[in-house]
This record gives C-alpha cells, sequence and structure tokens, in this order.
C-alpha cells in the first residue's frame, strides 16, 4: 500500500478547514433577531377631527430601529389614545403620532349647546392659583359706585331683597376651560411707556395688578345672568368651589368699610 505524504495530509487537512470557513460565512444562513417594540396603530383611516374610538385603533409590533426618531412621541398604551381628538388624519397601519392628536373637550362636540366667555381676575383672586379644569364660584362684589348706589335706594324706598345691591353668589361650580397669562408683557411695555419708566425702576405694580383671564363654559341662561351684570355696581369675584369662607363675611367687612367712611366724613382729619 503506498504511503500517503505529511504534506499530502497537511493539504487535505487546510481544503477542509477552508471549506468549512466558506461553508459558515458564505452559505449558511444565520438567524438574527432584530428587535421590535409594542406601538399603537389605525386599522383604518382616520379622517382630521375625530374622536379616536375601540376598532380604530391596535397594538402591533413594529421595527425598533423604525421607530427611534419617534420615540418620545409614540405610545404602546392604547388608553393614551382612546378619546383623543386627531389634529390631523391618520393613515390605516400608521403609527400614532401622540403630538397628532389633542384632548377631546365638550364644545369641540357639535351637540354641545355650551358657550366660551373670558373673565378678568385681579390680584387677589389670583391667588387662589386657579388652573385649567378647576371648579370655582362666580360672585358679585359691590363697587363703591354700587354702595353709594345702594345707599341712595335705601334712602327713597323700600328696596326688595333681591334687587339690593349686595355681595351674591351668581353661578356655581363652573370648570375652567383655559387661563391665559399672555397679555402680561404686552401690559408691562405699555406702563414702562405710558409712565416714563425703564425696566431698572418699573417696580411691578402692573405685573401684580395685571389681570388674568379665565375662559368658561356657559349655557345662554347663564351667559345672559353675566352679560346683565351692571359693571358699574359690581365687579366679579371667585372663589373654588364650596370655599366660601371669604365671601360669609364679605358683607360685614363692606359695612365696616361704610362706617369707617362715614366716620372719617364727620370727623375729618386736621390737616
Amino acid at each position: 500500500m503506498k504511503k500517503i505524504s505529511t504534506l499530502t495530509i497537511v493539504a487535505i487537512a487546510i481544503i477542509i478547514i477552508v471549506g468549512v470557513i466558506y461553508y459558515y460565512e458564505e452559505i449558511r444562513e444565520v438567524k438574527v433577531e432584530i428587535p421590535r417594540t409594542n406601538v399603537v396603530v389605525a386599522t383604518k383611516y382616520i379622517p382630521a377631527n375625530t374622536v379616536i374610538e375601540e376598532g380604530m385603533i391596535t397594538i402591533e409590533q413594529r421595527y425598533t430601529q423604525d421607530l427611534l426618531k419617534q420615540k418620545d412621541n409614540l405610545t404602546s398604551s392604547i388608553e393614551k389614545v382612546l378619546g383623543k381628538r386627531t389634529r390631523v388624519p391618520l393613515y390605516k397601519n400608521e403609527e400614532i403620532v401622540l403630538d397628532r392628536l389633542i384632548e377631546n373637550k365638550p364644545y369641540m362636540n357639535d351637540d354641545y349647546e355650551k358657550k366660551q366667555i373670558e373673565i378678568a381676575l385681579y390680584s387677589t383672586d389670583k391667588a387662589l392659583n386657579i388652573k385649567e379644569g378647576s371648579f370655582i364660584d362666580i360672585w358679585l362684589e359691590p363697587t363703591s359706585e354700587g354702595l353709594k348706589r345702594q345707599d341712595e335706594l335705601d334712602a327713597t324706598t323700600n328696596v326688595p331683597e333681591e334687587e339690593k345691591i349686595k355681595p351674591r353668589k351668581i353661578l356655581e361650580k363652573v370648570q375652567i376651560a383655559t387661563v391665559d397669562n399672555a397679555n402680561l408683557e404686552e401690559l408691562i411695555k405699555d406702563d414702562l411707556k405710558q409712565n416714563k419708566k425703564t425696566s431698572s425702576n418699573y417696580d411691578k405694580e402692573s405685573e401684580k395688578n395685571a389681570p388674568t383671564y379665565i375662559s368658561i363654559e356657559l349655557n345662554d341662561e347663564d351667559i345672559e345672568k353675566i352679560m346683565g351684570v351692571d359693571d358699574r355696581y359690581y365687579q366679579f369675584r371667585i372663589t373654588l368651589y364650596s370655599e366660601n369662607k371669604e365671601y360669609k363675611v364679605l358683607g360685614e367687612i363692606i359695612e365696616t368699610k361704610k362706617e369707617v367712611g362715614e366716620q372719617n366724613e364727620e370727623n375729618p382729619i386736621e390737616p
């Protein structure tokens, strides 16, 4: 039997090794797990200005790499999407991008019977730290002109209780739709200009007294109540719903002011 040379054995070994390497690198398919992420997607075309309901959305897995650009603006939670209103159309199988949705406010619905009006709040009531969604009671507080008018009425006739100019609640448990301080900067600029002040000697009095505007939603009947208020005799005040302590004593405070004013008239301070 012919003996195989060592060189031949080495050559065969090299061929086998090369073949194995070639198989694993060029021929054999290696399965690689590509990361996927759960995300809420539309199951159908959803027009703009539509409230999202069940059946319009579902959760699917998408390649994580494809979602990276919008990762903070997507969700895997159905609850974060249901009930929201679309700002723009959404297409079938499209991932739901959160900034294309808005909260569905009642006044956005066609059958909603309430309308929004604005009321200006000044420094005292701004201290209540109200915010969107807070419930408030709206009161009428007599102005100094209103108090004078009530004195005149008392001196000439017996005024029915409901017609007297006095502190009273006009609306209860009204929800605030929006709170707007956007005009503050312009008011400060106007104050600086009109009073010839500079930013260095500005005493922030305008900032303190600048109104905050709140929007509230009322039906026609309640709007008539608001619009029917004579602003010569009343100013609007608010309390947080059910917190009426201030207005339980407000009448006494006004009476005290009147008495002090009368005493000052009888005993004027000598110059």
